[in-house]
């Protein structure tokens, strides 16, 4: 068990693997060459703090184990997928398993904003679209950071032009600071108890992302492996919220 040293979360150990990974490794990389680029079947519009909304599109479950698992099966590869328990917290365990024997994991923590079935289901269908993404290494999302610098702020425009020199480039140390900062406030804006709220929660997490950009863009050209962890951890927030307020208008 390891302690973020930032924000005082307790975190997971992510990644275990078989001893050997010789004969999983080159029939992963023989995959991952015959992967297609996925179609982005579901469309998501999310609305501003100031009325406006911006949308962007993500391949979704069926269709990522429609296209990506008859290239891993024709490779020997299978993927499970199991609701785990770990240091008194909801996980989902993802294994890549291979006809060696050998395989990779990675463990997510499942984190829902509201209780019951309902909400413990679509965090589970959207982790589990995460485990797979992540442990295969494929582009599920649209790159939503173009949309969100041409989007105004509170009387500013956030936006990041090509060409700008950046300034007071940061260390690997403040990066990380940085993005460790910004995920513990992401998550205190999206503990949301009261269904009502949500929507509230979701446009602070937007105002949150838009008063950082000149930050944010200075961390996708120098640490562009922080920027990716900052972009899925929001991308996480984002959507949760999403499918909560989908999930309660269904109800």
């Amino acid at each position: 068990m390891e302690v973020n040293e930032h924000t005082g979360e307790v975190m997971l150990q992510l990644m275990r693997t078989s001893k050997e990974l010789n004969e999983i490794a080159k029939a992963l990389a023989d995959a991952q060459a015959k992967f297609p680029v996925l179609p982005k079947t579901k469309k998501v519009t999310v609305k501003t703090h100031d009325g406006k909304s911006y949308s962007y599109a993500y391949a979704d479950l069926a269709t990522m184990i429609e296209t990506i698992l008859p290239i891993t099966s024709d490779h020997g590869l299978s993927i499970v997928q199991l609701p785990s328990f770990h240091e008194g917290r909801s996980t989902l365990k993802t294994r890549l398993l291979h006809t060696s024997g050998q395989w990779i994991e990675c463990e997510l923590p499942l984190r829902t904003q509201r209780e019951g079935a309902q909400a413990m289901g679509s965090a589970l269908t959207y982790m589990r679209r995460y485990g797979m993404s992540a442990i295969l290494c494929l582009a599920t999302d649209e790159d939503e950071d173009g949309q969100l610098a041409d989007t105004d702020h509170v009387g500013a425009t956030a936006q990041v032009k090509k060409g700008t020199p950046v300034a007071d480039v940061p260390s690997a140390k403040e990066a990380r600071k940085f993005v460790n900062a910004m995920i513990k406030d992401g998550k205190k804006l999206a503990e949301v108890e009261e269904s009502g709220l949500i929507e509230d929660s979701m446009k602070e997490i937007e105002k949150l992302w838009l008063s950082k950009q000149d930050k944010i863009a200075q961390l996708k050209k120098v640490h562009p492996d922080l920027h990716e962890e900052l972009r899925q951890e929001f991308g996480f927030l984002r959507d949760k919220l999403q499918q909560d307020s989908v999930g309660e208008s269904d109800e």
